[in-house]
């Protein structure tokens, strides 16, 4: 007996490690994120087929320039040019919409005319937090040295209770301190780094962000009594200070690295009203068990007034998409987050 578990145990090891060195050369799932360190897709054209999204083009074309972004090849010195680098998650990556489509490459077409030699590009990731933010200003976007960053932050981190762990590793690794042995498994195990990637994707998914077309008429209504949202605001309250500080940081960086950075809060479908396009109330239609749209609406408020509080703190612009936008669904219909071409609500 003692001497089977012990075969099985090699066999396992050896099995791991034939799969580690398999991730190694090659992954299919293509992680973005290795440990700590964030990994860019260099020069690729990613060629889509939709047939799920009945809004977005059938044959969409993403492409990554030489930096990793989307958008036109950068200038030799961005900082001597009006230059702006757009940062976020999904919502800012666009990934579902054709080159020229997604939000900063329409902001590009609406102001290259009357600024001269602007040039702004998309650094948006599908599923980062500003924990993912902080890390890629600091490994790929300094060192570009634009005038502007400009961030559209938030949805990722809506009860992200995991972040305070790589806050935790983040600070070890500034303060230039060895790693233990299971922070450098971490950073390169591909099997981990497979395994969290689609953890992410899971968990997106669990947030509402999913990839299907919305109808609303197809969502339940759900009631919630007022104590139970009490209870469920005041369980984010540590979270929204650790997003405060994630911000603040992310904002110091950025005046070190002598770059204005501009935020955005995060605007999405759900909330009070009804929707123009419908005429369906909004506030009562089912996310989860114990969510409805009223909640899951001032959950993400209650992160978009810590990122405007900051903002005046620290005395830097912010714009409120999450109120300057309107709740309707001709806008919003691929899902609560996501635009379709953003071309009147951007």
């Amino acid at each position: 007996m003692k001497k089977n578990i012990i075969v099985l145990g090699i066999s396992l090891i050896f099995s791991i490690l034939i799969l580690e060195i398999f991730l190694h050369i090659y992954n299919p799932i293509a992680p973005r994120i290795q440990g700590n360190k964030i990994i860019l897709p260099i020069n690729k054209v990613y060629s889509i087929r939709n047939d799920k999204l009945s809004r977005l083009d059938k044959e969409i074309t993403h492409t990554r320039n030489g930096l990793g972004f989307r958008g036109n090849e950068p200038p030799e010195d961005l900082n001597s040019i009006p230059s702006i680098i757009c940062i976020g998650g999904s919502t800012t990556e666009c990934y579902y919409l054709n080159d020229g489509q997604d939000w900063p490459a329409q902001v590009f077409n609406s102001l290259k005319d009357s600024i001269p030699n602007l040039w702004i590009n998309n650094a948006g990731l599908d599923g980062h937090s500003t924990w993912g933010h902080s890390i890629l200003l600091k490994q790929h976007i300094f060192k570009l040295k634009p005038r502007f960053v400009l961030m559209l932050c938030g949805i990722n981190d809506v009860g992200r209770e995991d972040i305070s762990d790589y806050d935790t590793r983040q600070i070890k690794q500034d303060d230039n301190s060895v790693p233990s042995i299971r922070d450098w498994f971490i950073g390169t195990s591909q099997i981990l780094t497979t395994i969290r990637t689609i953890r992410m994707s899971m968990q997106a998914s669990k947030q509402g962000v999913s990839h299907t077309d919305l109808d609303l008429n197809d969502l339940e209504k759900i009631e919630v009594a007022e104590y139970q949202i009490d209870s469920i605001i005041s369980s984010h309250k540590k979270l929204v200070d650790l997003y405060g500080n994630r911000l603040e940081n992310i904002i110091n960086d950025c005046k070190n690295n002598q770059i204005q950075l501009i935020l955005m809060t995060q605007p999405m479908l759900w909330g009070n009203g009804i929707d123009p396009r419908t005429g369906l109330e909004l506030s009562n239609l089912k996310i989860n068990d114990y969510l409805n749209s009223k909640i899951q609406w001032q959950l993400m408020e209650i992160y978009n007034v810590k990122a405007k509080m900051i903002a005046e703190k620290f005395e830097i612009p912010v714009i409120d998409l999450a109120n300057k936008l309107e709740k309707n669904s001709e806008y919003l219909r691929w899902d609560p987050f996501h635009s379709v071409r953003l071309e009147t609500n951007c």
